[in-house]
């Protein structure tokens, strides 16, 4: 009998803390409206949180991480970053500076700080921040990092690609398909076919002559799946 609710107990331990969590996933706590821009945090399952920042000199700007309760807070807690160094002519100037291209950087990061809880339960900040809902369903910095290209070849970004998705490829579209996953990233293409081909997709940007640091791990292990059989 005393296993028994020693078990029960256990459950209830694990519950909690999971009803407790499970109330801050799809939500944004907003920053971005205040003054000239800020970050927007995602939370998403298994405590999961990825910040975007709207109005950054860095173009993009985004962070990954995850968040945890304290007391009367949610404590976040920043790890990874991706974001888009200015290189080139300075092309604009507001409050940040806007440059012809930018280049894709990545590295550790150790930022934690503090939201209070009651915020996300009145869904109110009485302040310039907000707490609203999103629709993302993975916890994934690369969403954040692409452009609006769809392309014709999608899943080339979203899952690992097997023999039966390249055998019977030509070089040719073999080539396309490697492409178009630097192109999600806005790389700025030397050769003149690649170049007339991406420019007339929806969604496509030019922003970088090195997108490297900003491929996800499916991405790379595709692009020398992809290359293997171009070298065929």
């Amino acid at each position: 009998m005393k296993k028994y609710y020693t078990l029960i107990l256990a459950a209830i331990t694990i519950l909690i803390p999971f009803n407790l969590f499970s109330q801050f996933s799809g939500k944004i706590y907003i920053t971005s409206n205040c003054a000239s821009g800020g970050f927007d945090y995602y939370f998403f399952d298994q405590q999961t949180v990825i910040s975007v920042c709207s109005g950054c000199e860095a173009r993009p700007y985004v962070q990954y991480g995850h968040y945890t309760i304290k007391g009367p807070d949610v404590i976040i807690k920043m790890e990874e970053e991706w974001w888009g160094e200015g290189a080139g002519k300075i092309i604009g100037a507001s409050n940040v500076n806007h440059y012809e291209r930018y280049v894709a950087r990545y590295s550790i990061t150790q930022e934690t700080f503090s939201v209070p809880i009651n915020w996300f339960n009145t869904q109110s900040t009485e302040s310039c921040e907000e707490i609203s809902s999103h629709s993302y369903t993975i916890a994934d910095p690369h969403v954040f990092l692409r452009n609006d290209l769809i392309g014709k070849y999608p899943d080339c970004s979203t899952r690992l690609l097997t023999d039966d998705d390249l055998v019977g490829k030509s070089k040719q579209e073999l080539r396309l398909m490697r492409n178009e996953i630097f192109a999600r990233y806005g790389y700025i293409f030397t050769s003149d076919d690649l170049k007339n081909y991406f420019q007339k997709h929806a969604g496509y940007l030019e922003f970088s002559r090195d997108v490297e640091a900003f491929l996800s791990d499916t991405e790379k292990f595709n692009i020398a799946k992809i290359k293997e059989y171009e070298n065929r």
